[in-house]
């Protein structure tokens, strides 16, 4: 009887050694597969940060560039000396529009191939204002035509 017993015990005590072990095997496999999803993560965030980050250096180059424009456009129209306003503002990457008060300046720097800044100028009474100063897309929507839609007049077959 007392041998019975010892078989018992002992078959109970390994029982217990290998729910624990595989406790600890499942315990071990869920923290390697969260740390493998945190370095999935941190990678993703790192290559949306050098999107943004070129993106931005991007937008801040154009806007120098356009104010470095702005700059050489107002100190054409301080210079007395310059008969032709329009063509030296030409020249300069602006185009001239007459309007009903002064003149109107636009010119339009890349930002990179997909996108360009767009800055407008008023010149009224020896003053020149930003009128406009925004990204405008290259990229053209294109509808897409492919699946029939129903308009409601006939059945679509």
């Amino acid at each position: 009887m007392n041998k019975v017993r010892a078989i018992k015990k002992h078959r109970r005590s390994l029982a217990g050694i290998g729910i624990s072990s595989l406790l600890i095997v499942f315990v071990c496999l869920a923290v390697i597969i969260f740390a493998v999803l945190a370095l999935v993560t941190v990678r993703q965030d790192l290559e949306s940060a050098k999107r943004l980050a070129a993106a931005q250096t991007d937008y801040y180059a154009a806007d120098t560039e356009a104010v470095k424009r702005l700059d050489k456009l107002q100190s054409i129209l301080d210079d007395i000396t310059v008969i032709d306003i329009d063509a030296a503002a030409s020249e300069i990457g602006f185009t001239a529009k007459k309007t009903a008060g002064g003149t109107e300046f636009s010119t339009a720097v890349d930002i990179n191939a997909g996108s360009r800044l767009c800055v407008t100028a008023a010149y009224k009474s020896g003053k020149l204002s930003v009128t406009e100063w925004r990204c405008v897309s290259n990229s053209y929507y294109v509808e897409d035509s492919s699946l029939p839609i129903w308009d409601g007049s006939t059945l679509p077959i």
